[in-house]
């Protein structure tokens, strides 16, 4: 399943944010995150709802952040399997804004009547209800999320300890599996699924979630503990979701087709993941055009002729010696790290002056252009660097 956006790396750069700019989210962003919330692909069926809305840049909506101008709401059912999909879903959101490079954070607690002023059709039901109330609507919005960009100044001091202390205070992994005595066997697709269900957000990082697994391993758990009592917060389901998306993401990435039953179990959310079979991707190779014997000669010869010789720092005669070796090349033969090294030591020879990166990306970019308008792209211009490397064998 194509994701758009490489969820890994999403997952390794999020970080919950409490100061924004007030600057709007670009449109191209916005619109791209609308899009994808539109038509992004889910392992189940769901009414979760995400609506966008703006506020302005005051402590009204959020209590002690200034909200920026975007952000997001989302509405759910309070059945404990609704607001798990909720947070599997919200979460799913929340990193594809990290990639567009967008800062977030999940709220759990904001003014009713301020998001009512704001945005009538946002506000559904009872938004942080206590938690022995009875008179609880069977939906309602259960969370904000501010979404804009991050701005260091603004930052408390309780928040620049969260920052930098709290966030990645963790607890360690026999913590949060049902049986600790499996960790060593658990196996290394699973584990790294973990250890990427491990890093999700959660209210007051309280990190609810426990880990099990079948007698085979053939599928994880993801749950609540059977002694868990919820602490300030209503919807601790909306966690577990937020750390079954992390698990079923870095299963994709590793290229598994993940499948996914929800269920319940002492009135939690429980999500069961099944990793299934690794996809194997099919790899095409370009296929390289083989020269004789005569008309790698040929090359050798005009290569090597005065008018053509490297040594003298003349860019022309330079290229033209590139261009007379570039069909006897074979670029597979050769590592990225040898070609970078040939780049480096093309533009000294042309420039002994021009060195560094942007030196030799320059170099190689102006050779590859000259030998096929065509290619464009990093690999095209590492490729075009493999096929300098026969310029030095001499």
């Amino acid at each position: 399943m194509d994701w758009i956006f490489d969820a890994k790396t999403a997952i390794e750069n999020r970080r919950s944010v409490r100061s924004f700019t007030s600057d709007p989210v670009e449109p191209e962003a916005m619109s791209q995150l609308v899009s994808f919330i539109k038509s992004v692909p889910l392992p189940f069926t769901h009414n979760t709802e995400i609506k966008f809305f703006k506020a302005q840049p005051t402590k009204d909506m959020y209590y002690t952040i200034r909200s920026p101008e975007d952000n997001m709401a989302f509405i759910s059912d309070l059945d404990p399997i609704s607001l798990g999909k909720t947070g599997f879903i919200g979460e799913i959101a929340v990193l594809k804004a990290t990639s567009l490079g967008l800062s977030t954070c999940w709220i759990g607690t904001f003014k009713k009547s301020e998001l009512l002023s704001l945005s009538p059709e946002t506000l559904v039901g009872v938004d942080n209800p206590g938690l022995n109330d009875k008179s609880v609507a069977d939906r309602a919005t259960v969370c904000c999320c501010p979404v804009g960009y991050f701005q260091e100044k603004g930052l408390r001091l309780y928040d620049r300890l969260v920052k930098t202390v709290f966030s990645f205070n963790r607890k360690v992994l026999k913590d949060l599996l049902e049986e600790p005595s499996l960790e060593p066997k658990i196996p290394e697709h699973l584990m790294q699924a973990i250890e990427m269900g491990i890093k999700s957000p959660s209210a007051i990082n309280m990190q609810p979630w426990r880990f099990s697994f079948d007698e085979s391993f053939e599928s994880i758990l993801i749950g609540l503990p059977g002694d868990f009592k919820p602490f300030k917060w209503a919807y601790p389901n909306i966690d577990i979701g937020i750390c079954a998306s992390h698990v079923y993401l870095s299963l994709l990435a590793q290229d598994y087709n993940p499948k996914v039953e929800i269920f319940t179990k002492n009135n939690g959310v429980v999500f069961r993941i099944f990793p299934g079979k690794k996809v194997v991707k099919r790899v095409f190779k370009r296929k390289l055009i083989k020269r004789s014997r005569t008309e790698i000669n040929k090359g050798k010869t005009v290569a090597t002729s005065p008018t053509n010789k490297l040594g003298y720092n003349d860019l022309r005669g330079a290229l033209r010696t590139v261009i007379a070796l570039y069909p006897t090349a074979n670029p597979v033969k050769f590592g990225v790290g040898i070609a970078l090294r040939t780049a480096t030591a093309l533009c000294t020879k042309i420039d002994p002056k021009n060195k560094g990166v942007m030196g030799v990306v320059r170099t190689a970019a102006l050779v590859y252009s000259k030998l096929d308008t065509k290619q464009r792209g990093f690999n095209k211009l590492l490729i075009t660097a493999k096929t300098l490397i026969p310029v030095f064998k001499k």
